[in-house]
């Protein structure tokens, strides 16, 4: 399984290297009649050569990844480059070791980073919640700081405050 995966990340070295060199429009003449690739999979194969193995002036730690399978890969493209570094160099990624992500199936591996990018998204919108609240009360505030003391919050005036007291110590 490695070995398909070292190939594919070679293959789409080659073919980054090929798109560079052929005039526009003839490359994807190419894939379709002489290689017999769709554009889409040969694209996937680029995308992921880039992610894995760089831009070939210094292959990145995420290198060490290939070991991992070709589906798997795929399915790791959309991470962020620190997190697959992180992994290769022994930490985790949606709190999977290589070894744990290595071990699980492809459709294990797809739910899991899912479950977890849902989670990551509720975290945010949930923080985001929060400082939209924090926000508002402090500028409440201010507003309520920098008001009049005749003029407080919720329209009642200072007078009407004493007399409310005032009435409250008389029952």
């Amino acid at each position: 399984m490695a070995q398909s995966a070292e190939a594919m990340l070679e293959a789409g070295k080659r073919l980054i290297i090929l798109k560079e060199n052929e005039p526009h429009g003839e490359f994807t003449k190419i894939l379709e009649k002489d290689l017999g690739l769709i554009p889409q999979t040969a694209r996937r194969m680029m995308q992921a050569s880039l992610k894995f193995l760089g831009n070939g002036i210094e292959a990145p730690k995420r290198a060490t990844l290939g070991v991992l399978g070709k589906a798997k890969l795929y399915e790791l493209l959309t991470e962020n480059d620190e997190d697959l570094d992180v992994l290769a160099e022994g930490g985790t990624i949606a709190g999977m070791t290589l070894t744990e992500v290595d071990r699980m199936s492809v459709r294990e591996l797809r739910a899991k980073l899912r479950e977890t990018e849902k989670s990551l998204e509720a975290s945010r919108r949930l923080a985001n919640e929060k400082d939209q609240k924090i926000n508002e009360l402090s500028e409440k505030r201010l507003i309520d700081q920098h008001r009049p003391l005749g003029k407080r919050a919720y329209g009642i005036s200072a007078k009407k405050l004493v007399w409310w007291a005032l009435m409250l110590k008389l029952c």
